[in-house]
């Protein structure tokens, strides 16, 4: 009989140091930090389920998604705008576009030109380009406004497109599914817009105003645009509902650490565990998981292979999806497999912190 589990599906203790500030100052052990993640994630529930919003439903949303959707940011000059706040007329011609049958999260920012030329990573990622001469501020002065959307399918993000295509500002859009340095310099630059979900808007409100308030900060017109909002505090927000671009894990961040203390009040960091694939569970997997595995190219990978590979991904990773058995406790979580610039692949691994151990569970 299979197993219901309490997933937390993103955990972000990555660009926002809450979690870590608690830790610190209140000298929290593992047991505790334990118990204030669970808090506070129960206290998120409770919020959405006030607002009639099922949180099992923003799973995409919150999740790198690895089979026929897209990550895309769409690149504006921001000098060609009309007007210093043109974040509305972005809005204006994003908004009406969405997809009204999914969840997906909306991120947005400027080029922060002290992490590096937006010229440089450009022409390092994709080589010569007509934009140069288009758009000659943005090589020169870095003047790129950036709008990030996930869980788009081709058609979702041709119509966004579309919608910006006669818009002098209008630079294009970059694929961002796969791990690139663009990628990566710009998951350090963005902030949360919102979550939208059908046709609702997650927005925030401060701290403290409890489940039932319901006004949130953004300023664009999301109403015109036949969305309703709908807020959920701000920590909670933060937290629970923010998207990871994802990237290379930085040797300072607690990202992973708080991720697993999510799961359990013991952890042991995944870079300290060993992880066993037996061969007997990679035929399991060619047989049930077929087409991943060609589509990933992986077909005929060996278990020290594949081994290797996931290991790499513990190291140098996130985690997502964490989730924990109602009857037994089996703990169990997700990490992106990638082939670059080819295909990804969610691998779930039963998580073992007393043993000090991880197994494969599946691969899709």
């Amino acid at each position: 009989m299979a197993h219901e589990f309490d997933y937390i599906y993103t955990l972000e203790a990555r660009s926002d140091s809450t979690l870590e500030i608690l830790e610190s100052v209140f000298q929290l052990d593992t047991e505790q930090m334990h118990r204030t993640i669970w808090g506070s994630y129960l206290a998120l529930r409770a919020g959405l389920d006030a607002k009639g919003i099922d949180y099992k439903e923003l799973k995409n949303a919150l999740i790198p998604l690895t089979r026929k959707k897209i990550e895309t940011v769409f690149l504006f000059d921001w000098t060609k705008f009309s007007s210093n706040f043109y974040g509305h007329e972005v809005m204006g011609m994003l908004l009406p576009k969405l997809d009204r049958g999914g969840a997906r999260s909306v991120l947005y920012g400027d080029w922060i030109g002290a992490t590096g030329s937006f010229a440089r990573v450009y022409e390092e990622c994709y080589g010569e380009t007509s934009l140069k001469a288009r758009f000659p501020s943005a090589w020169l002065r870095d003047t790129v406004a950036l709008y990030y959307v996930n869980n788009l399918t081709s058609s979702g993000k041709q119509a966004l497109a579309q919608s910006f295509l006669h818009h002098p500002a209008y630079m294009g859009a970059l694929d961002l599914t796969y791990t690139t340095l663009m990628k990566a310099m710009i998951s350090t630059m963005l902030i949360r817009a919102f979550v939208q979900y059908k046709n609702i808007i997650i927005d925030t409100h401060d701290d403290g105003l409890g489940p039932h308030h319901n006004e949130g900060y953004l300023p664009w017109d999301f109403k015109t645009s036949g969305f309703a909002v709908k807020s959920i505090e701000s920590s909670l927000y933060r937290m629970f509902l923010s998207y990871k671009i994802e990237r290379p894990v930085l040797q300072h961040e607690h990202d992973v650490a708080m991720s697993l203390n999510s799961l359990t009040p013991y952890p042991v960091h995944v870079r300290d565990c060993i992880l066993d694939i037996d061969e007997k569970r990679l035929t399991y997997l060619r047989q049930d998981h077929a087409p991943a595995l060609m589509h990933a190219g992986l077909a005929e990978i060996t278990a020290e292979e594949l081994s290797n590979k996931i290991n790499e991904k513990l190291r140098a990773g996130y985690i997502y999806s964490m989730g924990r058995s109602k009857e037994d406790g089996t703990l169990k979580f997700n990490v992106v497999v990638e082939e670059v610039g080819r295909s990804r692949m969610l691998c779930g691994l039963k998580y073992f912190p007393s043993e000090k151990r991880v197994t494969i569970l599946t691969l899709f």
